[in-house]
């Protein structure tokens, strides 16, 4: 990832009483890593691999934004909460980047939940759709 946005100072801070090695200056959020993670050095280097499919950062980032987009346009804005049900895959990784990307609060759900398992989750934390 690019020095700018990590930095490339190490400081020690102090996180909860346990003494924390951290770049200076880091990003301010996790969608800002994401972005800069799809390109610069590297970026076509293989990231995620699930059995035959390997994954780059670049194609993550396409996924990511592509489905930021996707939410978009369904009226999902930042800070919304987005239930996300799915197995273990790099579509999972995109998709959760996507919600990421897209401002949204990623709601981490299980994909083998029932309708009214699902039902329940979308009532108690508020979110405004699911992504399977």
């Amino acid at each position: 990832m690019p020095a700018e946005l990590w930095g490339s100072t190490l400081t020690t801070r102090e996180v909860r009483g346990v003494p924390v090695r951290l770049y200076s200056p880091r990003p301010g959020s996790l969608g800002r890593v994401v972005a800069a993670a799809s390109s610069g050095p590297g970026a076509d280097a293989v990231f995620l691999v699930q059995g035959s499919r390997a994954v780059s950062r670049r194609e993550l980032g396409h996924a990511a934004a592509s489905f930021a987009a996707r939410l978009a346009g369904e009226g999902v804005e930042a800070g919304d909460h987005v239930l996300l049900l799915a197995g273990n895959s790099p579509a999972w990784v995109g998709t959760f980047f996507g919600i990421v990307a897209a401002g949204a609060v990623p709601v981490l759900g299980n994909g083998w939940w029932t309708e009214h398992e699902v039902a329940h989750a979308l009532e108690v934390t508020d979110a405004v759709v699911a992504a399977v």
